[in-house]
């Protein structure tokens, strides 16, 4: 499906959805109370309301592994297309101002949306964390995540994606999971660096799990086992 006719879809089920909300008080967005504060985790938001649409896009640009990780943090998504991007202008329905639990409507303008297709499709704002209801008027696409995962074979070896995982190294990242042989402290970038010669082809390097998994054996691998067994 085309991405014009995604958003045309997008909108037409925003516009219903929305159906008898023009009742409510209408507040300015920035009344509203904060539901959620995963998606801006890290991102410098009050730089962002400082710059017009062309800023903006750029800082979407500056912060697109942070705001990634965010979306990955909020709602588990398989990959950076599951993730969308979008400066959008318009009506929120049913928001929760700071000063009442009464719900209320919120008029915004070129605020950060992500639409994440996880466990659920959801479309939701960065500044507050609430999941969207209301009518758009504007949209400005800014892309797709970016990529986490990176695959050893004949065309990509560890150097054509060092930079990334370097990158990735750079930003506060929470992982549950542990590899062998890898302390808390070390940087997930030096630790493949170091094992680089023991990587296979078809090894998936995860900077979210800091993980290196053998697709063939469907498990993490252990670069001391492989090296005994050379």
């Amino acid at each position: 499906m085309g991405k014009k006719v995604l958003f045309a879809i997008l909108i037409a089920a925003i516009v219903v959805m929305s159906t008898g909300c023009s009742e409510k008080k209408v507040l300015n967005f920035h009344d509203t109370a904060v539901s959620d504060s995963t998606l801006k985790k890290n991102v410098p938001l009050q730089e962002f309301y400082k710059e017009n649409l062309e800023g903006k896009k750029a800082f979407i640009e500056r912060h697109r592994m942070q705001l990634t990780y965010n979306c990955y943090d909020y709602s588990y998504v398989k990959g950076p297309e599951s993730i969308t991007f979008i400066i959008a202008s318009g009506t929120a329905a049913n928001l929760q101002g700071n000063d009442s639990k009464e719900l209320c409507n919120a008029n915004f303008e070129n605020e950060i949306l992500v639409i994440t297709d996880g466990f659920s499709r959801d479309t939701v704002f960065v500044f507050n964390g609430s999941s969207f209801n209301g009518k758009i008027t504007n949209v400005t696409e800014v892309g797709h995540g970016s990529p986490w995962r990176f695959e050893i074979k004949d065309s990509q070896k560890l150097k054509d994606c060092l930079n990334l995982i370097e990158k990735w190294d750079s930003l506060h990242i929470e992982s549950s999971y542990s590899m062998p042989g890898l302390k808390k402290e070390d940087k997930f970038s030096t630790f493949l660096k170091e094992n680089e010669k023991l990587l296979k082809d078809g090894d998936l390097i995860d900077c979210f799990d800091k993980r290196v998994i053998d697709q063939q054996k469907h498990d993490v691998v252990n670069f001391k086992k492989r090296q005994k067994g050379k």
